[in-house]
């Protein structure tokens, strides 16, 4: 087994600066990882993390097929702390409520690369979980690249988990509560419902109870901002492909 997740570590790596190459036109391919990372971040961060998602992807897709099997759940740890990625090396907890495992640590030295780097392994570990497993999903919860105090993922089963999300801290609920509430005073039909917290990011849906109903997202937006100037939101509806 060490030898076969060893081979995964470097074609893993490889598929890692093929992405970074794939933006980056005046590549040597000598450059070192790290310093491939940084200018393709620099160059294109959105085409550089879609990439090392796809090019992860496929090439756990690939490794699964090519053995006969899928790791399950309980096989993640020991075979990702063998990856030699700093992002997978940490605490592992089973979650009580589902079958699902939290990784937890300090951050890593992938932060001295700035807080896009935590974007690029975020995506990379993403790609690989799923094809490694066939289903396993990944979620980052808390960055300390990204002025977080520890780093905090997600790995689970149910699409629609509480766990796509980390949880909103609980001195942000009253603040939370007060602007739904004025919401469903401005507009009764809206429904909006704050569903988590990631990497210092507020998700939230606006719910609409019948074709036609006023959206409230301004005003939501205004009454968060109103308490948290600088918190960055995020509105997660599903959109009709037919809206506009």
């Amino acid at each position: 087994m060490d030898e076969v997740l060893h081979d995964l570590s470097q074609r893993w790596e490889r598929a890692r600066r093929a992405a970074c190459r794939a933006v980056l036109a005046d590549s040597t391919g000598d450059e070192t990882h790290d310093d491939l990372v940084a200018r393709a971040l620099a160059a294109d961060p959105e085409a550089t993390c879609r990439g090392v998602f796809d090019n992860s992807l496929k090439l756990a897709t690939g490794f699964a097929r090519h053995y006969g099997t899928e790791l399950p759940l309980d096989a993640l740890p020991e075979a990702l702390g063998a990856l030699g990625v700093p992002c997978l090396l940490g605490r592992y907890t089973r979650v009580d409520d589902e079958p699902a495992l939290r990784l937890e640590r300090d951050g890593c030295a992938a932060r001295a690369l700035g807080p896009l780097a935590c974007d690029f392994y975020r995506e990379a570990i993403a790609g690989l979980v799923l094809g490694l497993t066939g289903g396993v999903l990944h979620a980052r919860h808390a960055c300390a690249g990204k002025a977080g105090d520890r780093c905090v993922d997600a790995l689970f089963l149910d699409p629609e988990s509480d766990l796509r999300f980390g949880p909103i801290p609980d001195e942000m609920k009253p603040v939370l509560e007060g602007v739904a509430k004025l919401a469903r005073t401005f507009n009764a039909r809206a429904d909006v419902a704050f569903v988590g917290f990631s990497e210092g990011v507020l998700y939230y849906r606006e719910r609409a109870a019948e074709p036609g109903t006023i959206s409230v997202r301004s005003l939501v937006e205004r009454g968060v901002r109103r308490r948290y100037p600088d918190l960055p939101l995020r509105e997660i509806s599903p959109r009709s492909v037919l809206t506009g």
